[in-house]
C-alpha cells in the first residue's frame, strides 16, 4: 500500500511541476523541452505522461531515457535536462 502511494504523489508531484511549468510560458513560439528519466518502469510511465502532456499544449519534446541518478543529477545541473520526476525510493 505504501508503495502505491509513494508512485501516486511522485506522479501528482511531476504533474503539477508540468503544469505550472505550462501555465508560465507566455510567448508564442514552440518550446522546446527535455525529460530525463532514470532507469526504472515507474519513472519511464512517468515520464511518457509529461511527454504526452507537454506535446498536448504545443511543446516539442524530447524523452531521455534510461539514466543513472548521477547522470540525471549532471544533466540538470548542466542544463541539458529540463525536467525529471523522481522519488527517494520504495518501501
Amino acid at each position: 500500500m505504501r508503495k502505491k502511494v509513494t508512485i501516486i504523489a511522485a506522479v501528482l508531484l511531476a504533474l503539477i511541476i508540468v503544469i505550472v511549468v505550462v501555465l508560465t510560458s507566455n510567448d508564442d513560439k514552440v518550446k522546446e523541452v527535455i525529460i530525463g528519466n532514470q532507469d526504472s518502469k515507474e519513472q519511464d510511465i512517468i515520464g511518457e505522461l509529461m511527454k504526452q502532456l507537454l506535446e498536448d499544449r504545443g511543446f516539442k519534446v524530447q524523452l531521455v531515457s534510461g539514466l543513472s541518478p548521477v547522470g540525471l543529477r549532471e544533466g540538470m545541473e548542466a542544463a541539458t535536462i529540463d525536467i525529471c520526476a523522481g522519488y527517494t525510493g520504495m518501501a
